[in-house]
């Protein structure tokens, strides 16, 4: 999971956590990328807007590096992006926890092995 802020990244942990995902958690995409040297992730979970590399930019790489791995966007700007999210599924921020997880389960489909964690 990738946020660029500490509050959200923390409570999406949380939640996450709660319904029995593990989480690796990132604060930008060059961090994430870095992490997914040693984590193979079942999900990429991601803000778009951050300083750096943001969300777009991050999921292009990811989908180069490992194009198995599905990508949920989550942004509170979804509107301005919504050219570049055509086919893309985003969670639009504030959202509540059963829309994330839902959203969660639907990009991972019905299983839910421990191969992976969401980052």
């Amino acid at each position: 999971m990738v946020d660029d802020e500490t509050s959200i990244r923390g409570l999406v942990r949380a939640i996450l956590e709660a319904a029995g995902y593990d989480v690796v958690e990132a604060g930008g995409g060059q961090q994430a990328l870095a992490l997914m040297e040693d984590v193979r992730p079942s999900l990429l979970l991601t803000d778009i807007v951050m300083p750096g590399m943001g969300g777009l930019a991050l999921a292009a790489e990811t989908h180069w590096r490992l194009p198995w791995v599905p990508v949920l966007f989550m942004s509170g700007f979804a509107s301005d992006y919504e050219e570049e999210l055509t086919g893309a599924v985003c969670l639009n921020k504030p959202f509540s926890s059963a829309q994330l997880l839902a959203s969660i389960s639907g990009a991972l489909g019905s299983s839910r092995g421990t191969a992976g964690a969401p980052m």
